[in-house]
């Protein structure tokens, strides 16, 4: 009996292992991976300890290994702080336009935004709590999402917003130099999900407008009365340049289409 039982532990043991790791296997380049690498780090160490004192079973090479993951999650923060200073120090290829350099999302540094060659604001996402950092990192998805934006004179603080209840949809308040001017809200529904298609709606000062594109695409555009007023694109297919253009420079359209690249792409 007692020989069953340490059968069955090291067996659920072994099937835990395998479950971490495929966890750290298949998950996206898209969320930031320095929570994760610790966190495994810390549950297979804990893992590895419980074998030993149960079992006395010690492998130095499992204890070597796991060590792979924190000197991983040190690489991580290096070359993402490496890629912080290339969007720093980001000099627009187009002399007409707005844009900003979007390389990596494990810092939540200032990202500079551009009219022409002339820097005109600042980019900054962050989480009102900590904690919000941690579980977005770990279930790797754009939760409590919230941003900065400093267009000019004008400063956005896109919120994210806590709904009553339970609600596929992300919602966020939108303050606009202190003052709350509107609200926003993606449209995740049957619909558009079979035509992989995101969508964000917006209600802002009395005017309601939504950004919409295909999952499998980068464009976004900002739609108003079924009359395109805005486009967000990637310069080509391989860079990380967002070229921004809306009607009359509005800094409310440009809100929309920067809150829609970091949630959706």
């Amino acid at each position: 009996m007692i020989l069953n039982d340490e059968v069955y532990f090291r067996s659920r043991l072994f099937y835990l292992e395998l479950k971490l790791f495929t966890i750290f296997i298949v998950c996206k380049r898209r969320g930031v991976w320095l929570v994760k690498l610790n966190l495994l780090f810390v549950l297979i160490s804990f893992i590895l300890f419980v074998r030993f004192m149960l079992f006395n079973a010690f492998n130095l090479w499992h204890w070597a290994a796991i060590f792979l993951f924190p000197t991983t999650a040190l690489i991580i923060y290096l070359v993402s702080k490496r890629m912080a200073g290339k969007e720093d120090n980001y000099q627009p290829p187009d002399k007409d336009g707005w844009s900003f350099y979007h390389l990596q999302r494990t810092l939540m540094n200032k990202k500079p935004l551009f009219k022409g060659e002339e820097k005109r604001g600042f980019i900054q996402q962050y989480f009102t709590q900590r904690w919000q950092y941690v579980v977005s990192d770990i279930f790797d998805l754009r939760w409590y999402l919230s941003l900065r934006i400093y267009i000019e004179e004008d400063s956005f603080d896109v919120r994210w917003k806590r709904s009553r209840g339970f609600s596929q949809q992300e919602q966020w308040l939108i303050y606009k130099n202190g003052i709350v001017i509107g609200k926003a809200n993606t449209v995740m529904n049957v619909k558009n999900m079979s035509k992989l298609k995101e969508v964000i709606f917006f209600e802002v000062e009395e005017e309601t407008w939504t950004t919409n594109a295909l999952t499998v695409t980068s464009s976004i555009s900002l739609m108003r009365d079924n009359k395109k007023e805005g486009l967000l694109r990637r310069n080509h297919l391989i860079s990380n340049v967002q070229s921004i253009n809306v009607t009359d420079d509005r800094s409310e359209y440009i809100m929309s289409l920067i809150l829609h690249s970091y949630y959706f792409k």
